[in-house]
């Protein structure tokens, strides 16, 4: 009888890195001519809206809730990049805020909402005429609440301006110059900071998201549409509920087979392996084992692997010390059973009757699924 075990490594994490943007300023003549004899309307107008039309000036996505005035996201590019958990069914929470003006005043403002839309992806339905994702719109429109003037000035004019500026995205020819300051409007209190709070799931789709933020006034007229987006950025990540496999005893020429299930232990132990996505990437699976001290003949290994993840899905065989990926991909949140073989080819030349090694199983990016309805992607 001769036993053999085998201990177990877990877990990889794959960050997308972020490259710089560059463009080229140039400088434009431009001019106009007084037209004689022209009438003041009374509507006053702030870039294009009249006095009786709210105006979204400002838009931002952060690290929520919005109450912590954050005004951090993940990375230092433009824009909101908003990183997943890595955690299973630990969701990222986060607030979308706008700046609105109103020259009827802030008070005549009665609504402020913000639309998400998921990215040009989807989330990997079986039957890719059902595929979910692929830019609908992200549940209800989120209705956004007054910030205190103190709070809104603090979170827009000094922790975002002094150490996040590149977050908003402006409309026309808005800033933070005539936005904050003690002529600014957040000031004269003719703008207002607006926020909401949701969450991204742990699970949803590495990608860009589509927002747009909105108002109205108590008469019903409406804003600008201020369109923005934000990244939820890539990660690759999966959990294991086992910490070793072992194949117990093991005859020369026999395949040895340890099936894993699909019944997630809380507490890690002894085979019964089963793995999960955690990340916002499809992934698949990767195994790499050692040889467990059993050598080579004549230049071959005495001993090889198997393994794939899934019921379903076919073996993957491997020789010692080397990284093979499995067939099945495991989409997002998906739970699959991943299943080991051993085979002895010839045993050493010594009186060793147990033996113990390592494996290391890891995770790496497959491709998102495109929202195209024919084919077999």
């Amino acid at each position: 009888m001769r036993k053999i075990t085998s201990l177990l490594i877990i877990l990889s994490l794959v960050v997308m890195a972020f490259g710089p943007s560059l463009s080229v300023a140039e400088d434009m003549d431009t001019n106009f001519t007084e037209t004689e004899g022209g009438t003041d309307t009374g509507e006053a107008s702030v870039l294009g809206q009249t006095a009786s039309s709210p105006v979204v000036r400002a838009v931002w996505q952060m690290q929520g809730p919005s109450a912590s005035l954050l005004g951090t996201d993940d990375n230092s590019d433009p824009g909101a990049q908003l990183l997943p958990s890595g955690q299973y069914q630990v969701n990222k929470p986060i607030s979308n805020c706008a700046v609105v003006s109103d020259l009827d005043g802030i008070a005549d403002i009665d609504a402020v909402s913000s639309e998400v839309y998921y990215p040009e992806t989807s989330f990997g339905a079986d039957d890719p005429a059902v595929r979910t994702g692929c830019g609908a719109k992200m549940g209800t429109a989120c209705q956004m609440t007054k910030l205190a003037k103190e709070e809104g000035s603090s979170l827009f004019c000094e922790t975002i301006q002094n150490n996040n500026n590149n977050l908003p995205s402006f409309y026309d020819i808005s800033s933070y110059a005539d936005l904050c300051g003690e002529d600014g409007e957040l000031a004269k209190e003719t703008a207002a900071v607006y926020c909401c709070d949701s969450e991204l799931a742990y699970d949803d789709m590495a990608g860009d998201y589509q927002v747009l933020a909105f108002g109205q006034d108590k008469s019903g007229s409406t804003s600008n549409i201020l369109k923005t987006s934000f990244s939820y950025v890539e990660l690759t990540a999966f959990e294991a509920d086992f910490s070793n496999i072992n194949y117990g005893s093991v005859k020369l020429n026999s395949r040895k087979i340890i099936e894993g299930d699909t019944a997630w232990n809380d507490a890690r132990g002894e085979n019964q392996a089963t793995v999960r996505n955690v990340g916002n990437t499809r992934l698949e699976m990767t195994v790499s084992q050692n040889d467990m001290g059993m050598g080579k003949t004549e230049g071959v290994w005495n001993i090889r692997y198997g393994a794939k993840a899934g019921a379903n899905a076919s073996w993957t065989n491997y020789w010692p010390e080397e990284t093979t990926t499995l067939n099945d991909i495991l989409n997002l949140s998906k739970l699959e059973q991943i299943d080991f073989a051993i085979e002895i080819l010839r045993f050493p030349e010594d009186t060793v009757t147990d033996y113990s090694g390592k494996m290391t199983i890891n995770g790496q990016k497959a491709e998102p699924l495109t929202c195209e309805i024919t084919g077999n992607n």
